[in-house]
């Protein structure tokens, strides 16, 4: 069964490690840098099922922390 669709896609913590989102995505949270006053996401993978107007989609994001 597939979780309840929430507003936000932004884990309020960083024991949250996977969202859905109200137009089916999936966003899973894989790694957090380290070393950052607030929770923030340095791999984020996003994912969705095929629909009428397209196929499966998989992205995965990778954020580096400012200079």
């Amino acid at each position: 069964m597939r979780p309840t669709p929430t507003a936000s896609a932004s884990p309020p913590r960083r024991t949250r490690s996977e969202v859905f989102t109200a137009d089916g995505w999936r966003l899973r949270f894989v790694s957090w840098q380290k070393g950052s006053a607030t929770p923030m996401p340095s791999v984020i993978n996003a994912e969705r099922s095929a629909t009428a107007t397209g196929g499966e989609l998989a992205i995965r994001i990778a954020i580096n922390p400012p200079a």
